[in-house]
């Protein structure tokens, strides 16, 4: 019988499970640019003047970029802090697409809250590979985890 509910075991539960299997990413990542792709064709064709288009085309472009930018800080540099901070503007990115695009046509912008919680699992999942990364650092530099 389970007496209590340990949140912090259910999370890193969770983050093992989903977080390791790589063909759970390409699943996911493949369906959100999907949604993205969706989303950017609802409000590109429900924009109806020249500064909405251009509008549309810029907050895609510039979340595009960014998300360009994060993979290859993650997987080909390998550089989890700048990765990080990539991440955190790319959140931000997406944010700003919601509220600019919600003006156009909501349907697109509501598409885009999954991309969002998506990138957010991202970062906490980054966080905590940095916080591991220092950690055992912390241990090795230290000697703490040497047996005497």
């Amino acid at each position: 019988m389970i007496k209590s509910f340990n949140f912090k075991i259910f999370i890193i539960s969770l983050f093992i499970i989903f977080g390791s299997a790589f063909f759970f990413f390409s699943i996911v990542w493949n369906i959100l640019f999907f949604l993205i792709a969706i989303s950017f064709y609802l409000a590109w064709t429900s924009a109806d003047t020249k500064i909405k288009r251009t509008n549309v085309a810029f907050v895609f472009s510039l979340n595009l970029f960014l998300n360009i930018l994060w993979s290859l800080l993650s997987f080909e540099m390998q550089d989890p802090y700048l990765s990080f901070f990539n991440l955190i503007t790319l959140w931000f990115s997406i944010v700003m697409m919601i509220v600019v695009i919600a003006k156009i046509n909501r349907l697109a912008a509501y598409l885009l809250i999954p991309y969002l919680i998506w990138v957010s699992f991202v970062g906490v999942s980054n966080y905590i590979s940095i916080i591991n990364a220092l950690a055992l650092s912390h241990l090795f530099f230290t000697g703490a985890f040497l047996l005497t």
